[in-house]
């Protein structure tokens, strides 16, 4: 049964290989060049995305970029296929001259595409055509084992042109090339030798095999070498893989001298179209079409291009059509305007002095010797961009392009006599751009639709998947029924009041139109938003929240957001030591979320320490010699030992029980080191590490800021980011020990003048209750430790991480430590702040108690007269004052303006 179904298979691939072959492609041959349409992408690409991301002009200084080279900026510059791609404007493309050739270029500047190259004369005299490199264009394998595969029918002879790289190079005469290989089928070499020549030498092989069989060849380098040609058998027809331009006229179109023009480029291949007999379906299978400038406007094939334009790419020369569209008027009577961007790729290639002029120190561009039409385009054309504008009216487009990256519509100006060699070469340039645009025919994204819940009711928003599509609709309905295009078109949000499925649809122009969203839009209770009471103590406000619902549960957070996720739940009153903006919403299970309640909090007489003036951070530099691998410190390693020498000599007897008396283990200490300039070993930095035996380890962890999320290493709520104190990765780890007491910490080698704050970042690596106790500690001589504040303790969830602050207000200088007070192992220490109230506090004091004193005498000025409303700038009512402007409405009508710095 297995060997039946094996040659089933085969029988079947041999069937697909057979229906393929007629397909395969069979040239590809870069000494004719690259196209200007590839040369503006790639260029395109490394303005648009930089010089790392798929292509650059330069190797690896980009002082020594050319107009010559382009390497592969990174793996990503071929898609799925293995095709080599460039991708500005959002659309990826096949590089049409290396379609068919999958590339295993390995890393960055691997492949390169070299076109128009420099060449220089062989001085010794054995170079074919006496010049290095052999061609200006070819394509460029960059070092060893890079490949390119392509497909091929068997029985045929594959040629290949292959040179050395060493050709560029000071030192000529290494060897380098190819090797190919086939996966089916037998390659027969007709050269002696490797294929590996020092200057341009041209290879074949004969593939033989079984009749109709495909095999996938493989070229792989030997080291960096040049490819000028791949053929296989005949080759394809040489017009094959030429661009197909369709010139659409009433009249006879060879005589005209924009076809004349393009025709005589070799790129293209130019049918003419006669006017009567163009359809919508002709014209959006075109690569791209261009319009005669001598086509009438009242001719039937001008309706027929408007109903075409979204779908495929379209060159009009004819200002005339503009008034029979409806699409703008004729503007005439200029000899010559302004280029805007002299970098768009449809300038390419252009001189100045040659090409284009330099008029008023701005470029200018002549289309001819004489006058020539520009357009006043309407609002179809509105956020075009606008390339070249008349000289005389900024607001008269000379050249445009309309979806510059999806099926263009690009107009420019051509007289049907007297085009200048540059409005011929503009012109050139101008359908690769179109023909650059060419894009599939697809259904618009589907739309989204947004639903806000309120109290029993429901605000529906609705908005394009994407944002970057030209002239986009949305239609919808509320009553089930489909939607279509004469559906009520959506311009504003909606409100039901009842249960209501909400369908939609979305249409852009040069797509079609979309598969329909649905949602169903509920009604829902929602409970009062929370108040705030607040109490004005000496450095701290009270703050005490509030919901008049019952059973509703209030989450708090001080970033404005309604995400629990990101919230706190609040339990008791809050103590504010330094002004936030305090946002809080209530929940009740099967209500929505209760609208938000925001307010900014004063404090009078804050103490502001956010002036750093020691950190401690596990990095990799100082505590693991720049190393990623777990480190366990000490002589004990993995395994903790007890605090007393059990090995050694009693030293007495405990006189109530009689047990021995061991001697303590000493202090172990770890810290970063260095030499002073006389070559003294010092301590770099402030802290140490130092245990008697628990075990103590550094890792490398990379920490996260999304709240609550135990699939990394998080905070546990929101409330543990402080801007000022960020966490960095990496930890020491507090971990097992022997006997009851923990003996590891992490304590400062130098003393810090008080008053100041601690600020510790503390995780876990273990969960569950028996969370870990760690206790900061001050002395002034390093032997007698005072504790700073209550313990701190660790997450009950595994790789979550918690921010600590504690204050020493003594006015002495002090040694800092951490240790362990008890609970269970596996505390991690991310950082340890010092902070004190330096000249940046200072300043953040004054603002704060400006706030304060604002806030305090705004609310007393207020006398009898109540408050009707407090709102922002922008006419939203707020719970409370908050920073910037606050607009105040009393009962009476007075308004009130208070600024919050």
């Amino acid at each position: 049964m297995k060997k039946i179904f094996t040659l089933a298979v085969l029988a079947l691939l041999s069937a697909v290989s057979a229906n393929a072959q007629s397909t395969l492609r069979k040239t590809w041959d870069f000494r004719q060049g690259f196209s200007a349409k590839t040369v503006n992408a790639l260029m395109a690409d490394q303005e648009e995305f930089g010089a790392d991301k798929y292509w650059r002009n330069y190797e690896s200084d980009a002082t020594k970029a050319d107009q010559q080279h382009f390497w592969c900026a990174s793996k990503d510059a071929k898609n799925a296929q293995g095709y080599a791609c460039t991708h500005n404007g959002g659309q990826e493309k096949t590089i049409s001259e290396l379609e068919g050739l999958t590339l295993g270029f390995s890393a960055a500047k691997k492949f390169v595409i070299t076109y128009d190259g420099a060449q220089a004369p062989d001085e010794t005299g054995n170079a074919p055509g006496g010049m290095v490199p052999y061609g200006k264009s070819y394509i460029w394998l960059n070092g060893k084992n890079e490949t390119i595969k392509f497909n091929a029918e068997v029985g045929q002879t594959i040629r290949i042109a292959v040179e050395s790289h060493a050709v560029n190079k000071s030192k000529l005469g290494e060897a380098r090339g190819i090797s190919l290989s086939a996966s089916n089928g037998t390659l027969t070499p007709k050269f002696d030798g490797n294929p590996v020549p020092t200057y341009y030498t041209e290879y074949e092989w004969d593939l033989a095999g079984e009749t109709g069989a495909v095999a996938e060849l493989t070229i792989k380098s030997t080291n960096g070498c040049h490819i000028y040609y791949i053929i296989v058998g005949e080759g394809d027809d040489p017009n094959a893989n030429k661009t197909q331009v369709s010139y659409i006229t009433a009249g006879d179109a060879t005589s005209e001298s924009a076809y004349q023009a393009l025709a005589a480029d070799e790129q293209f291949v130019v049918t003419a179209l006669d006017a009567a007999s163009v359809t919508a379906d002709i014209l959006k299978n075109n690569k791209v079409t261009v319009i005669s400038p001598l086509l009438p406007a009242d001719n039937s094939a001008v309706a027929v291009v408007k109903e075409a334009m979204p779908f495929t790419p379209i060159v009009n020369l004819n200002a005339d059509l503009y008034a029979a569209w409806g699409y703008g008027q004729v503007a005439t009577g200029y000899a010559g305007g302004y280029i805007k961007n002299i970098k768009h790729s449809v300038f390419n290639g252009f001189v100045e002095g040659e090409d284009y002029q330099i008029v008023d120190e701005r470029p200018a561009f002549f289309f001819s010797e004489g006058e020539y039409k520009a357009v006043r385009p309407n609002e179809y054309f509105a956020s075009d961009d606008t390339l070249i504008v008349d000289a005389s009216d900024e607001t008269i487009a000379a050249l445009h392009i309309h979806n510059e990256y999806h099926n263009a519509y690009i107009y420019m100006p051509y007289l049907a006599n007297g085009a200048t060699a540059a409005t011929n070469k503009l012109l050139v340039n101008v359908v690769n751009a179109a023909v650059g645009s060419k894009s599939e025919i697809t259904k618009t994204a589907t739309p989204k639709i947004i639903l806000e819940y309120k109290d029993m009711k429901t605000n529906i928003a609705m908005a394009m998947a994407s944002s970057n599509l030209s002239k986009p609709h949305i239609y919808y309905t509320l009553d089930g029924s489909d939607p279509t295009i004469e559906s009520a078109e959506y311009t504003e949000p909606l409100t039901v009041t009842q249960e209501t499925v909400v369908k939609a649809v979305a249409i852009a122009e040069g797509y079609l139109l979309s598969d329909a969203a649905q949602v169903t839009a509920e009604i829902f209770a929602q409970p009062a938003a929370p108040t705030f009471a607040k109490v004005f103590n000496e450095s701290e406000t009270a703050v005490s929240l509030a919901c008049s619902t019952e059973d509703a549960d209030i989450w708090y957070n001080y970033s404005e957001s309604n995400d629990t996720a990101k919230s706190m739940k609040y339990t008791e009153p809050l103590s504010i030591k330094i002004p936030v903006t305090l946002t809080a919403f209530a929940v009740v299970n099967g209500q929505v979320f209760s609208e938000l309640t925001t307010e900014r909090i004063v404090v009078k007489n804050a103490i502001v320490r956010q002036d750093q003036i020691s950190a401690f951070d596990a990095n990799a530099a100082d505590w693991q010699n720049g190393g990623g691998s777990t480190v366990y410190y000490f002589s004990w390693g993995k395994n903790a030992r007890g605090i007393y020498d059990t090995t050694a000599e009693p030293i007495g007897q405990d006189p109530e029980t009689g047990d021995n008396i061991y001697p303590e283990y000493p202090y172990e200490y770890y810290a970063p080191i260095t030499t002073d300039a006389n070559g003294n070993t010092i301590v770099k930095g402030d802290w140490e590490i130092k245990s008697k035996g628990q075990v103590m380890i550094w890792q490398s962890l990379t920490t996260g800021a999304d709240p609550g999320n135990a699939g990394g290493y998080n905070p546990e709520t929101a409330g543990d980011i402080l801007s000022y104190a960020k966490i960095t990765s990496n930890d020491i780890q507090f971990g097992g020990k022997i006997g009851e007491l923990y003996t590891g910490a992490i304590q400062s080698v130098k003393k810090f003048q008080a008053p100041f704050d601690i600020i510790t970042i503390i995780g876990t690596a273990a969960g569950g209750e028996n969370v870990g106790r760690m206790q900061l500690q001050v002395s002034t001589d390093s032997t007698a430790w005072t504790n700073v504040g209550e313990e701190m303790t660790t997450s009950t969830v595994k790789r979550l991480w918690k921010t600590y602050t504690r204050s020493y207000n003594g006015t002495d200088e002090v040694y800092v430590r951490l240790i362990q007070a008890g609970g269970g192992s596996s505390v991690q220490i991310y950082n340890i702040y010092i902070m004190n109230a330096g000249e940046l506090s200072q300043a953040l004091k004054a603002q704060y108690d400006e706030e304060y004193a604002t806030g305090i005498s705004t609310i007393s000025n207020m006398g009898t007269n109540a408050t009707k409303g407090i709102y922002n700038i922008n006419g939203i009512r707020q719970n409370g004052l908050r920073r910037g402007l606050n607009i105040i409405v009393s009962e009476d009508g007075s308004v009130k303006k208070v600024m919050i710095k």
